[in-house]
């Protein structure tokens, strides 16, 4: 049986849910100016005149932003023989554009590769590998992408793959400084299994020390677990979930669960990624953290849960949600979907509660065969 997983964490006391195949969201600003009055200039006798456009008939002046540096982040990457690191970029600008890129080992230290251009509305890619050579300090850990340019002009992402176990890791960078509003990270996990393993890193994007406190609300048998951790300057962590949040004292991880992180440094300080891997199915899944304090709606929509079947296989779609507020929340939910046929329409998904930092999966398999029969 395949499985097609969608995570989503609750950023707020109540809440709807929607999921869809495809979701747009589309922001369309009107751009103002206020025209100079024409204006009549006479000097002694002689009257000098001038012909205009009227304002209405000019088309209205461009607004080109300055370009300025940008750093995009990741929290983690890992070479190796059996793995294959990519590190890609994305131009969206109709000019080349040159990307810095500095990798940051496990304990902080710095290096710098060669910049790479891109060219313009377009994409590249590096071997990472390659690139570390034989500098065994750089093989794993946190990096950084600067490029000088608009406002995410420039993207990019880094890919691990295993494919001696068909897993497969990617995260797409992000910029501190524009995607964080508070010091608080929430994320949501699912294991295909009890098999399952789930790695966590966590990386300090800053010069600065900082200081973390984590909660895992997911160990079997044992009470949510709050530890206060301190990463030196561009140091990245690594832990082996639940041992290394657990003092060591053994646990079970649920099959569901969430974990919560705090840090005493700026809006952006602490990136955290964790991994999933089920090395005997080739069941792999990355955990993406929010940052509540962005959270601007109730709402929340997703993409991409497929239904039905794939090369005669049925797919069991799976929802996890996760109340990160202080209080209980109600969850109503809907999913837009296209029949055979190619007619579309709406499930509606039974009401149904999750009390303050609870995490719960959502049955979908029997709203739809009902709602769909």
């Amino acid at each position: 049986m395949k499985t097609s997983a969608f995570r989503l964490a609750v950023n707020r006391p109540a809440f709807y849910l929607t999921l869809s195949g495809f979701c747009l969201f589309l922001l369309l600003a009107p751009l103002s100016f206020s025209p100079r009055p024409a204006t009549a200039q006479t000097e002694d006798t002689t009257a000098t005149t001038s012909s205009f456009t009227p304002a209405e008939a000019r088309p209205a002046p461009l607004m080109v932003e300055p370009a300025r540096p940008h750093v995009l982040a990741a929290a983690y990457y890992r070479t190796g023989a059996h793995l294959q690191t990519t590190l890609m970029f994305n131009n969206k600008s109709p000019q080349p554009a040159e990307a810095r890129v500095s990798l940051f080992s496990l304990d902080g230290q710095q290096l710098d590769l060669a910049p790479v251009t891109v060219a313009a509305n377009s994409f590249s890619e590096i071997d990472l590998r390659a690139q570390i050579g034989d500098q065994e300090a750089f093989h794993q850990g946190s990096l950084q992408v600067l490029y000088h340019g608009q406002d995410m002009m420039m993207g990019s992402q880094v890919k691990i793959v295993d494919k001696a176990h068909s897993l497969v890791f990617d995260e797409q960078l992000v910029e501190p400084a524009a995607m964080f509003a508070s010091s608080r990270l929430e994320g949501v996990w699912w294991l295909p299994s009890p098999r399952g393993e789930m790695g966590l890193a966590l990386s300090n994007t800053t010069g600065a020390p900082l200081t973390i406190t984590a909660r895992v609300d997911g160990i079997e048998s044992l009470r949510p677990e709050r530890l206060p951790l301190t990463l030196s300057p561009h140091e990245t962590r690594l832990f082996e979930l639940p041992r290394d949040m657990n003092g060591h004292h053994g646990g079970t991880l649920s099959r569901v669960g969430g974990l919560s992180l705090g840090h005493t440094g700026t809006p952006g300080a602490l990136l955290a990624r964790a991994f999933i891997a089920e090395p005997e199915t080739g069941f792999s899944s990355s955990v993406q953290f929010i940052d509540p304090g962005n959270s601007k709606s109730s709402t929340l929509h997703g993409a991409g849960l497929r239904l039905g079947r794939i090369g005669g296989d049925r797919l069991t779609p799976v929802v996890v949600a996760r109340n990160n507020g202080d209080a209980e929340t109600v969850i109503t939910g809907r999913i837009p979907y296209t029949t055979g046929d190619g007619g579309t329409s709406v499930l509606t998904l039974p009401e149904f509660r999750l009390s303050a930092g609870e995490t719960k999966q959502l049955s979908l398999t029997k709203a739809i065969h009902s709602g769909c029969n």
